[in-house]
């Protein structure tokens, strides 16, 4: 029994079938809230956070002073309500900041942002500091 597995995995299932499988695989989840992101809008806080940001935006258009106004609100929240630096900073400059018509762009920044992030830590674990090869680094993420 475990010669005829061995030889049906070398056969049908080796590491390029099985780098190609985990990969379909992700796009299989990811394809389906990669569409329905383009039915995204605003709610509630995501009007809060951006607020002051979307004031200055409208009044200078100027990039630099965005940056600004999203620093003075995590210095604002980070004294009056909780320390969490990046999460204000970035939910001070989402892209409804700009404008409410953008709000579609978030899930495919969040979902971007996530998936390049993770690919960046699994492949410093894996090939780097573990040496695997590539294809065997690819299905680990992809299965991540």
């Amino acid at each position: 029994m475990k010669i005829r597995f061995e030889k049906l995995e070398k056969k049908f299932l080796n590491r390029s079938t099985f780098c190609v499988l985990s990969v379909l695989g992700f796009l299989w989840f990811i394809v389906p809230l990669l569409y329905i992101g383009k039915y995204n809008h605003g709610a509630a806080d995501d009007y809060w956070f951006a607020f002051h940001v979307h004031c200055t935006w409208l009044n200078t258009h100027s990039l630099l002073e965005v940056v600004k106004t999203a620093f003075q609100e995590v210095v604002e929240f980070y004294k009056n309500w909780q320390g969490t630096y990046s999460s204000i900073f970035f939910f001070s400059i989402s892209p409804m900041a700009f404008g409410e018509q953008y709000a579609h762009a978030v899930p495919y920044l969040m979902i971007g942002m996530t998936c390049i992030s993770t690919f960046v830590l699994m492949y410093a674990i894996l090939k780097r500091w573990m040496g695997l090869d590539g294809r065997t680094c690819i299905s680990a993420v992809a299965a991540a």
